[in-house]
């Protein structure tokens, strides 16, 4: 019994170990992403107008912890987020 505990102890710290290294993968993706956005989009006041726009007619992007008003992405929340998955949920970006 006590080697299958010790056992289920490193598993468990392992695991703890892997989710915590792909963190900082997964952020770093992330600001290569909004860097290319910026740079793609740099007019910032038009694109929180756009932004405001999606959200307001698509309000679980909005309040997304991702690419909502409060999200890691800033005013390109909605951008990235209708760019990955919006438009291929028949969602329409404003004009």
């Amino acid at each position: 019994m006590r080697l299958s505990y010790k056992l289920l102890i490193a598993l468990v710290i392992c695991v703890a170990l892997a989710f915590t290294s792909i963190k900082p993968i997964l952020s770093y993706k992330n600001s290569v992403v909004l860097d290319d956005l910026k740079m793609t989009y740099p007019d910032t006041q038009a694109e929180k107008e756009l932004a405001e726009t999606y959200w307001s007619k698509y309000p679980d992007v909005g309040d997304s912890l991702q690419y909502g008003r409060s999200g890691e992405f800033g005013v390109y929340g909605a951008r990235h987020h209708f760019q990955a998955f919006g438009q291929h949920e028949n969602r329409i970006w404003p004009e």
